[in-house]
């Protein structure tokens, strides 16, 4: 979809290609920097230069509050990454903060039971899954 994006003229969406050059121009970018920027600094330009930040300034709600101080926090990680590791790259930080859960360090045995919720088990291999409390109208739809 990005390339379709980014070469919207040769396709005859010219008003796509027009609308989307300063997107395609910051993606272009901040990918060639990737691999010379370390995070933190990535993560400032992504900030300030996608207008993210200022937008939620803008709309000065609670939830945009806390949107920023997610942020914040986000920021503080990555900078804590940097002065722990050895290999700073966008990768490494990436792999470092992906969602690791209990279940992925479960020991199995034959006679125990998993408690867990149903975002956790999704997706995983489980040869029989219990849905408990699923009394009509009380379970979000997907």
């Amino acid at each position: 979809m990005y390339d379709v994006i980014k070469k919207a003229d040769e396709f005859g969406l010219n008003k796509v290609f027009v609308n989307s050059r300063e997107f395609i121009d910051l993606i272009e970018d901040l990918s060639h920097r990737v691999e010379t920027t370390n995070v933190s600094d990535l993560i400032k330009e992504v900030l300030k230069k996608s207008g993210y930040t200022k937008a939620l300034e803008l709309e000065n709600t609670a939830q945009a509050e806390n949107r920023i101080e997610n942020l914040e926090e986000f920021l503080s990680v990555a900078i804590e990454f940097e002065e722990e590791s050895a290999d700073n790259s966008l990768a490494e930080f990436l792999e470092s903060i992906t969602l690791v859960s209990d279940v992925d360090n479960l020991e199995e045995t034959e006679d125990s039971v998993t408690l867990m919720t149903l975002h956790s088990a999704k997706g995983l291999e489980f040869p029989v899954v219990f849905l408990v409390g699923m009394e009509e109208r009380n379970f979000p739809k997907l």
